[in-house]
């Protein structure tokens, strides 16, 4: 697949045909992350990831399980600050921390979680960004990259990275809204590894709000039982409901 790209990309450049189409770009993205039917064979997911807040010496731990359609939860314990957790059962977004208590999400804030929850959201880029546009070429580490706009219908819009040789995303630029203001928060990834057909990045770093962010996956597993009392809603959340 990788010869078969590279003949495209010189061909289109001889031809001065510019750039190649979104769907193009993201057909390559999906190939090189294992394709649809390896990831359309997982029901499960369970990472631990370490979190490392660079310039401060602290470090913190997370663990997530998500399952399929649309459900997923994680819980992130940062010593000296405490225990956060956020969640949805595919409906109800919510997330409890000591900075905000429980929360039920809504609005802008609903829709990215519901995003980030949808199943195999990587492989269904277009359904879930209706509008994509392919807006450039730029180097991302030495290296040429598609960059791409993909915009949601509702919020803000995405823009994404992908390496014109390899197909795989390196890096997300977003728009988010923080107590300072509105700020681009930049991430990075790397370091993918094949687990079961699919290639994921183990390294992941986050920058734009507050100390930079490193995220190394620890453990990941696909498959696995998960109860569905993983993804209920907790006590102070259903009371907030009332």
């Amino acid at each position: 697949m990788r010869v078969v790209w590279s003949l495209v990309v010189s061909a289109m450049a001889a031809c001065g045909a510019g750039l190649p189409p979104a769907g193009t770009i993201l057909e390559h993205y999906v190939t090189a992350i294992g394709g649809t039917a390896a990831h359309q064979r997982i029901r499960t997911i369970h990472s631990e990831v370490k979190i490392e807040f660079l310039g401060t010496g602290r470090t913190a731990a997370r663990s997530s399980w998500r399952a399929a359609p649309n459900k997923s939860y994680s819980v992130t314990e940062i010593p000296g600050i405490g225990r956060m957790e956020e969640g949805t059962d595919g409906n109800i977004t919510w997330s409890i921390s000591p900075q905000r208590g429980p929360l039920i999400k809504s609005g802008e804030e609903r829709e990215l979680a519901l995003r980030a929850a949808a199943w195999n959201g990587e492989i269904r880029l277009r359904e879930l960004y209706p509008a994509i546009t392919v807006t450039g070429i730029e180097q991302v580490d030495g290296r040429p990259c598609y960059k791409l706009l993909l915009t949601p219908p509702a919020g803000a819009s995405l823009t994404r990275y992908f390496d014109q040789q390899s197909g795989l995303l390196v890096r997300n630029v977003m728009q988010v809204a923080t107590p300072a203001g509105e700020v681009n928060v930049e991430t990075n990834v790397s370091d993918y590894r094949d687990v079961d057909g699919v290639r994921t990045p183990f390294h992941i770093t986050q920058k734009g709000a507050g100390p930079v962010m490193v995220f190394t996956i620890e453990t990941l597993e696909y498959n696995i039982p998960v109860p569905d009392s993983r993804f209920a809603l907790p006590s102070m959340i259903r009371q907030l409901m009332k």
